[in-house]
């Protein structure tokens, strides 16, 4: 950017920088995305309901775990439906972030 060149929003200089001070128009944009908003957008979600996907997630593996520590330890007693390796596979390939933004698309 050259010297003193005018911001393209308020005619203001921006004065050396990329920013400018009075309406505070960024020449980079993509510079000042916080790193969070980056991957909400990635799979389509807000805030909350990417929180909600991650809350359910961390129940359903905290479940498992505990289902298969007792199968572990009592190998005759099987994990119940949702929790055994293949439920939980599936539930899993549900939650990638790329087939949470296909469905979110459609």
């Amino acid at each position: 950017m050259s010297e003193n060149e005018k911001c393209p929003c308020c005619g203001n200089l921006m004065e050396d920088s990329q920013e400018c001070q009075f309406c505070e128009h960024c020449e980079y944009e993509e510079a000042k995305i916080p790193f969070w908003s980056k991957h909400l957008r990635e799979v389509n979600e807000s805030y909350i309901a990417h929180g909600l996907t991650a809350f359910s997630l961390a129940i359903m593996l905290a479940l498992s775990a505990v289902a298969q520590f007792v199968h572990a330890v009592l190998p005759f007693v099987r994990p119940p439906m949702g929790t055994d390796i293949c439920s939980l596979l599936e539930y899993l390939e549900a939650k990638k972030p790329e087939v949470r933004a296909q469905c979110k698309e459609e």
